[in-house]
């Protein structure tokens, strides 16, 4: 029984903290679109809404320092520092966001 609970309370806790790390992630990528757009507040609200459908929190992360200093970014890609699996999502997640977030154009 005392197992049960200590198993129960570690996996709230588990619960808990991958939350937080979320709405972190989806905060930091707010800043950086809003820094990346001149504070366009719909488009970056859109953005974000999107993204946190799409990419997970490491991918999070890697499209705010995109936003933040692409050549930074560039840079990290061709040493090999982003990961295969993100730079796979990322065309999915500039397709999908661009398609709900930004208007045809007339």
């Amino acid at each position: 029984m005392r197992r049960r609970i200590v198993l129960a309370a570690l996996v709230a806790a588990a619960g808990f903290s991958a939350s937080p790390s979320l709405a972190d992630g989806k905060a930091d990528y707010m800043a950086a679109c809003l820094a990346a757009s001149n504070n366009n507040t719909e488009l970056c609200t859109c953005k974000t809404d999107e993204a946190v459908k799409i990419a997970d929190e490491e991918m999070l992360g890697f499209i705010a320092i995109a936003l933040k200093d692409n050549p930074k970014f560039r840079e990290m890609v061709q040493k090999g520092e982003v990961p295969d699996a993100v730079i796979k999502k990322w065309p999915v997640y500039v397709r999908q966001s661009n398609a709900v977030c930004i208007p045809p154009a007339n």
